[in-house]
């Protein structure tokens, strides 16, 4: 996780805190200049403490490239481990649920042959609803206003800010993290805290906050409706008073 308090540019007090239930000395390499690394003795433990730290962190943005899928997925996990039902309780207040909802997006010649006002991608996504809480999922901002091939994270970071990411596959993450090399958990965690990065400054770089907020209040949307992708009608009415 990062923890700033500056979604515009980077600041001296950004920290990047990870929570892991493996060896305490994997800190990672450069990546930031404040890391916290917090070791559980178990999974269950590391997610319970995840969930302690985001109450108590109380933020008031949550942002990352492909947030919601991760977040939903660490609730199902929640439920595979038979954590306490509290658990997927993470919006604001801390007593409101978070209820993730599957939505359908459809391509432009799909919306033409129905005659339907969708959206303009083909992709099922998750919906946070995560209430008193903004969500600014990066990787739908950039499905709504990029256009490349496979929006995946090493795509968008090399298209907005020129650099290549390191991609280790799942099998490739596991064999790393149950190895007994110290380095190879490193680098694991190096993995996880520069995907982390990534996806924070993709957001500084365009902006999206910023123009997010604008598009919300100049148009009067929710702020989750700025990325539904979906075409709204808007109706004015201005009452003239007639002349005597």
């Amino acid at each position: 996780m990062v923890l700033t308090s500056s979604p515009l540019s980077p600041s001296p007090f950004d920290q990047t805190v990870l929570l892991t239930n493996s060896d305490k000395d994997i800190h990672p390499l450069s990546v930031s200049s404040t890391i916290h690394t917090i070791v559980y003795p178990n999974e269950k433990e590391m997610l319970l403490g995840f969930r302690d730290f985001l109450i108590k962190y109380d933020p008031d943005l949550l942002t990352g490239y492909d947030l919601c899928e991760e977040i939903s997925e660490i609730l199902d996990r929640a439920k595979d481990l038979n954590l306490p039902k509290s658990f997927p309780y993470l919006a604001r207040p801390s007593s409101t649920s978070l209820k993730p909802r599957s939505r359908q997006t459809y391509n432009a010649s799909w919306v033409r042959a129905q005659r339907r006002m969708a959206g303009t991608s083909n992709r099922e996504y998750i919906e946070l609803g995560c209430t008193g809480r903004l969500v600014l999922d990066m990787r739908q901002v950039m499905e709504k206003e990029e256009r490349l091939r496979t929006y995946s994270l090493n795509e968008a970071n090399e298209h907005v800010l020129g650099k290549k990411l390191e991609f280790l596959s799942a099998t490739t993450i596991a064999k790393l993290s149950a190895s007994d090399e110290l380095d190879d958990k490193r680098r694991v965690a190096d993995y996880a805290v520069k995907r982390a990065w990534a996806g924070l400054e993709i957001m500084r770089k365009n902006a999206s906050l910023v123009s997010a907020v604008e598009m919300a209040r100049v148009f009067g949307l929710n702020f989750q409706e700025v990325f539904m992708g979906q075409m709204r009608r808007m109706w004015g009415y201005d009452s003239v008073p007639r002349a005597n």
